[in-house]
């Protein structure tokens, strides 16, 4: 599993360059590089609400296409099992 930020939609990132955060793209680009099984999104910008975080993971799953693994949103509460 990889645990990585998405602030930005791939939209917003270009004026936001250097700030320290990922667009969608940039995310699922590398989630695929290394060849992880599950994307979990999180660091969410505090302005987007719901739908657009609903809308991110669309697009985040779109990018993804239909291979191997999972594609989903960290959300408050969200407990993972590890082993």
């Amino acid at each position: 599993m990889l645990l990585h930020d998405s602030q930005y939609t791939e939209d917003e990132y270009p004026s936001r360059v250097g700030w320290g955060h990922s667009s969608i793209a940039h995310v699922v680009s590398y989630a695929q590089i290394a060849a992880v099984k599950s994307l979990l999104l999180f660091h969410h910008d505090p302005l987007h609400d719901d739908d657009t975080l609903d809308a991110k993971l669309e697009r985040a799953r779109e990018l993804w296409g239909d291979g191997d693994g999972t594609t989903d949103l960290a959300r408050e509460g969200l407990q993972l099992e590890l082993g």
